[in-house]
């Protein structure tokens, strides 16, 4: 059934279209004849067809089969479901006019032969010759070839002359499937059931519908308060809380997301400081997660529950249940402002401003609104800044601030903006 030399399939298909054209009543016996697997460009002879594979695609209604194996990667262990592409065509090496004509009798001849035998298998035989290579490994396999003639636009066909640098020539293009490439043997298999046990998980998969965090905020004059924000954003060190269901009914993991992160990552549950009920989980965001450094901008947060059964043989087993991805912002945090110098020159200490993953123009910097351009540390003009370490920023305030105000500082990292801090302009 599977194979691996695709080979055999191009042999079987130029065996049966050269039989069939020789025996066909609208060729003339004792003509030169060849049917050969080469390309287009390299045909040569006064009567040659060319049946090249130039296309191979997975077949997307059987590449979901179930697998043979319990091994992982388990795809190496399932055959590849193949769609082969071939290109149809005919080519005369004759004087004037009679080389066109051959090209097209041989041409219509050919689709004829591969139009009445949509099917090749085992009982092919066209004349005596048998379609399938004998003491292959196609024969005596269950093997079925099905051909179809596939619909090409003429647009289609002469862009795909032109991309080869050659005129366009009469052509037809044909789909064989299904071929299953040959898969690994599997060194192990999944065991005999002798007693079946049906898990029944009442709570379904676990769900997030939304978050929401508090944030504490000061006001000129040293003033706070406190707003909730929906969905959440939040700097390190602020706790998250996600509403949703079925968190409850074993022990729940929580996992996130990060544009710079191949896959999620599980973080420690007690440095992050999960807690849980039936309805709610939250957890305290904090500058790493599984040894990687947590940066501004979006994030998703993704749950897992994992509940452990007794199995018939009394063997304990873990199921897990993930749930969906719920969106969150993690905001650049400003811990400190220093007091601005005559000039206006400041410092800003916080999280996280410079790291490998973070792009030049990510980050920028608003004071009263009004956002700075981009500088060289040391040397800042008016209104500019530069990021002089992972958590460090210098700031020099911009022309035309009234003196003895007090003026707002943000920072923006990916999008992510953070709480804002204040500055008295001297």
């Amino acid at each position: 059934m599977t194979l691996l030399d695709l080979s055999v399939v191009t042999q079987s298909l130029v065996r049966y279209l050269d039989a069939s054209v020789r025996s066909s009543p609208g060729w003339s016996a004792g003509l030169s004849l060849t049917v050969t697997p080469e390309p287009p460009d390299r045909l040569a002879g006064d009567r040659v067809l060319g049946l090249y594979l130039y296309h191979v695609s997975e077949d997307p209604s059987l590449r979901n089969e179930g697998m043979r194996s319990s091994e992982y990667p388990p795809v190496r262990y399932q055959p590849m479901p193949l769609r082969l592409h071939y290109q149809l065509v005919a080519h005369s090496d004759l004087d004037g006019d009679e080389a066109t004509y051959t090209e097209q009798r041989m041409f219509g001849i050919a689709m004829k032969a591969l139009h009445d035998t949509p099917v090749i298998t085992d009982a092919t035989v066209v004349d005596g010759t048998p379609a399938f290579p004998p003491g292959s490994e196609i024969v005596e396999s269950d093997n079925r070839l099905r051909i179809e003639l596939q619909q090409v636009s003429r647009e289609e066909a002469r862009a795909a002359w032109q991309a080869d640098q050659t005129p366009t020539r009469l052509a037809a293009y044909y789909l064989v499937s299904v071929v299953l490439l040959e898969a690994e043997e599997p060194r192990r298999r999944p065991g005999r059931v002798l007693t079946p046990g049906v898990q029944v998980f009442t709570l379904g998969a676990p769900r997030l519908a939304s978050s929401v965090t508090s944030l504490r905020i000061t006001r000129p004059g040293g003033e706070e308060g406190t707003v909730q924000v929906r969905p959440a954003q939040a700097p390190p060190g602020a706790t998250v809380t996600f509403e949703g269901g079925s968190l409850g009914g074993g022990t729940l993991s929580f996992l996130l997301r990060a544009p710079h992160w191949d896959a999620p990552i599980a973080v420690d549950t007690l440095a992050w400081q999960l807690r849980h009920s039936d309805s709610q989980v939250s957890v305290q965001v904090r500058e790493t997660a599984g040894g990687e450094d947590v940066l501004p901008g979006a994030h998703g947060a993704i749950v897992e529950r994992t509940a452990t059964r007794a199995m018939p043989d009394g063997t304990p087993r873990d199921f897990v249940h993930r749930s969906n991805e719920a969106p969150f912002m993690i905001l650049p945090r400003i811990d400190a402002v220093s007091t601005p110098s005559a000039s206006g020159v400041f410092s800003v200490t916080g999280h996280r401003f410079q790291h490998p993953a973070l792009a030049t123009d990510a980050v920028s910097v608003l004071v009263a609104d009004g956002l700075l351009e981009a500088g060289s540390a040391g040397s800042l003009a008016s209104g500019e800044f530069a990021v002089t370490g992972p958590n460090t920023i210098e700031v020099r305030l911009p022309s035309g601030l009234a003196s003895g105000r007090e003026a707002p500082v943000r920072v923006f990292v990916n999008g992510a903006e953070s709480l804002p801090r204040w500055v008295v302009v001297p």
